[in-house]
């Protein structure tokens, strides 16, 4: 039986959900998986699916993290495959930890994020970043814009970077649509909804998405647009929909567990990003029979839509460009073959395909190397 010990040290959103899906999918026969928190997360221990190892430090604070640490030493020892999922922190653990049967786990286009630091932050974050990938095993990379984005910074790690696609719980997901919507969301629903799910950051260009429903609002649509998520940005976006007339139009609903019973009940999903690395978001709106309007923004949207196959792509940073696809999804809804063409997408992201691929890789994580570090 291989062990295998993911290591994590956030819960923010869809990174770490997929993180958890990709344990709990390992068969129990084949393998022995243990998640555990290099902080102190209630919230994170909350998520954990029934049955599901896991190891945390006790109570928060300096002590106790370090107390931990030891005991993540010990049991990256003992572990066939070590995999440091959602970047940094936990991509160094693994790497310092395991350095022989490390996997780091990248989520999003680096050169994006690197190009949104500065100066000496760029710097310090591209050279941590690179020594924990040298160190490690693999690297697995969600999209293949993310492994062309790992391959320019570090050309040397081209030939360990594997693509092994985000998987989705879709029967999960089906199964929680069905759930009713919270109180406080009702009113929204009195009205096509535009949603978007996902953490209230820059990246995510949230701005564009709230000008782009003003234009709509001009033209005379009448909706709600309804965001899904927490971040910084929340305070600054509460702001801009009042600047914007706006205000009693967009309803923030803040970091949905289930975010499928509203997803399921809307007009549109929109995603507005200017950086992504496999935005699941896109593939759970298929899931659901939802029509999805992104930005074709590096590197995840137009593979999973296929280039515009199974949704509508628009050019970043372009709100009349995104306002007039938002509007035509709701003057025209996709056929009920459309639908389906984008559910059968979907099961391109099961959790079934992806755990086959991932046993696949930890299994060849666990091999002893057949060439020099």
């Amino acid at each position: 039986m291989l062990k295998c010990l993911f290591i994590m040290h956030d819960w923010a959103g869809g990174a770490e959900k997929i993180s958890l899906d990709v344990a709990k999918s390992l068969p129990g026969s084949a393998f022995d998986s243990t998640v555990c928190c290099l902080h102190h997360l209630p919230q994170l221990a909350a998520m954990l699916p029934e049955g599901q190892n896991f190891s945390m430090p006790d109570k928060p604070g300096l002590f106790p993290k370090l107390r931990h640490f030891l005991k993540i030493r010990q049991m990256a020892a003992e572990s066939d495959a070590v995999v440091g999922t959602v970047q940094l922190q936990s991509i160094l653990a693994a790497a310092l930890l395991a350095p022989a049967k490390a996997v780091a786990w990248l989520h999003t286009d680096l050169r994006g994020k690197l190009a949104g630091k500065r100066g000496l932050s760029a710097r310090v974050y591209k050279a941590l970043l690179g020594w924990a990938l040298r160190r490690c095993r693999f690297t697995v990379c969600v999209s293949e814009g993310v492994g062309r984005s790992g391959a320019a910074l570090w050309p040397a790690l081209a030939p360990r970077l594997r693509v092994l696609r985000n998987p989705s719980d879709l029967e999960k997901i089906r199964r929680q649509a069905q759930a009713p919507l919270p109180q406080a969301l009702e009113a929204c629903f009195e009205k096509p909804v535009i949603v978007a799910v996902g953490r209230l950051e820059k990246e995510k260009n949230l701005p564009l998405l709230m000008e782009a429903g003003a234009l709509l609002r001009e033209r005379g649509r009448d909706f709600n647009l309804c965001l899904a998520g927490r971040g910084s940005q929340r305070e600054g976006l509460g702001q801009l929909a009042k600047d914007m007339g706006m205000e009693g139009h967009v309803f923030f609903a803040g970091y949905q567990r289930n975010p499928y019973a509203l997803m399921a009940r809307s007009a549109v999903l929109a995603l507005s990003s200017n950086r992504e690395g496999s935005p699941n978001v896109l593939v759970e709106a298929l899931c659901l029979g939802i029509p999805v309007v992104a930005t074709d923004c590096p590197s995840g949207p137009a593979e999973i839509l296929r280039g515009g196959e199974f949704g509508r792509l628009v050019p970043m940073n372009d709100a009349r460009a995104l306002a007039d696809a938002l509007e035509a999804v709701l003057e025209s809804p996709p056929d009920a073959a459309q639908i389906e063409a984008g559910m059968r997408r979907a099961e391109d992201f099961s959790l079934e395909n992806a755990a086959a691929a991932w046993q696949k890789l930890l299994r060849e994580t666990a091999e002893p190397r057949s060439e020099p570090a």
